[in-house]
């Protein structure tokens, strides 16, 4: 009985992450996992780091992303993105 209740839960959470996404409507399919981080990239990496986590969207703080064209702004923000819809779709976030 178990099993079934943990599945159920699973497949419900999967469907709100997916719902999330889909709302989104997010140019790339970027995820934080393929994000590159490099000192060459001039990123900070503890800033990008603490950008994925729920954090700044509980306590209803904003973030702009600027740069050169062709610097990854878009794919940054769509990265961040899916890691915000993740993590508030794992009940992270503050209602």
């Amino acid at each position: 009985m178990g099993f079934l209740v943990d599945r159920e839960w699973t497949y419900r959470q999967e469907k709100r992450l997916a719902a999330r996404i889909r709302k989104a409507r997010f140019r790339e399919k970027a995820t934080m996992e393929a994000l590159d981080i490099s000192e060459q990239r001039g990123l900070d990496r503890r800033q990008v780091l603490y950008l994925a986590q729920p954090e700044w969207i509980n306590n209803h703080l904003n973030t702009i992303i600027v740069g050169p064209t062709g610097t990854g702004k878009t794919w940054l923000s769509c990265a961040l993105g899916n890691a915000a819809c993740s993590t508030c779709s794992a009940g992270a976030c503050a209602a």
